[in-house]
């Protein structure tokens, strides 16, 4: 149905490495458990600020501004991860092997993510969701904004056996 995963080759500080891209159930299920851990913080910041516990503290902009810094900082925090990518060993990479950086990150979520979610009005969501589904290298539109790529941590040899590797940049 959708398209087999592909491999990246990337080389960092001269040592070239093989990646596969992360798949769709895999990337689908980090995204659920870090709106999770995104709502749950949400959640608890709204029962200690509000008095009455009715405020909706976690709806609207500041929401975004919390999704916006756990999307983009923790990566670099946690190179490449957030709670849902290290949970299911994966990780965000940049395509020409560089180090993520607060640069890549604020492009990645705010203007590949946020800024064309709200300039297309959610189109570009739907189209990303296709695309990591029918394109080989799993690439959403944010992705291709800002040169990364979700793979996983450790590659397993025997899913490349037999494989050609093929170099995306």
């Amino acid at each position: 149905m959708y398209a087999k995963a592909k491999y990246v080759v990337v080389r960092q500080q001269n040592i070239q490495q093989t990646m596969c891209f992360a798949s769709v159930g895999k990337r689908f299920s980090a995204i659920v458990i870090d709106v999770f851990c995104v709502t749950a913080v949400l959640v608890t910041i709204s029962f200690f600020l509000t008095a009455n516990h009715s405020d909706t503290f976690y709806k609207g902009w500041k929401s975004l501004w919390i999704d916006g810094i756990y999307f983009a900082l923790i990566p670099l925090i946690l190179k490449g991860g957030t709670i849902g990518r290290l949970v299911l060993g994966l990780k965000l990479i940049k395509i020409d092997g560089k180090q993520l950086n607060f640069r890549t990150m604020l492009v990645r979520e705010f203007i590949g993510k946020v800024g064309l979610g709200m300039l297309t009005l959610g189109a570009t969501y739907v189209i990303s969701i296709f695309m990591v589904i029918f394109r080989k290298d799993r690439r959403a539109i944010h992705d291709f904004v800002a040169k990364t790529a979700v793979v996983y941590k450790r590659i397993d040899e025997n899913l490349i056996r037999g494989e050609k590797l093929k170099r995306y940049s």
